[in-house]
Order: structure tokens, then C-alpha cells, then sequence
């Protein structure tokens, strides 16, 4: 085991495997949600009336 963690390439090798573990296999733990969403809506986009008439124009 000291040859392995002694050598650098040997030591990262393991710890990118331990990671690649971690991050890509493991569930992941989120704690229990009170409400039915875990997602924040953003509030809603008003645009005028002079924005919506340039968008059906065509943008300019």
C-alpha cells in the first residue's frame, strides 16, 4: 500500500476514481422538500405594448 501512495500517478488515479464515484455514481442527496416543488419559479416577464409590436415586427 506505501508503494501505491507514494507514487503520484498511482495516488491520483485513485483519488480520480474515488471522485469519478462520488460525483457520477452516487445518488445524490437532497433533503425532503415541505413543498411540492424543489424548483423557484421567476416571477413573470412583462413586456409593453411597444415591445410586443417590435417582436411581431420582427425584432428591430
Amino acid at each position: 500500500m506505501q508503494t501505491i501512495l507514494d507514487s503520484g500517478i498511482s495516488a491520483t488515479a485513485i483519488a480520480a476514481v474515488l471522485l469519478n464515484l462520488l460525483f457520477n455514481v452516487l445518488p445524490p442527496r437532497t433533503p425532503p422538500s415541505t413543498s411540492g416543488s424543489t424548483v423557484a419559479a421567476a416571477p413573470a416577464l412583462q413586456i409593453t405594448d411597444t415591445e410586443m409590436r417590435i417582436l411581431a415586427e420582427g425584432g428591430e
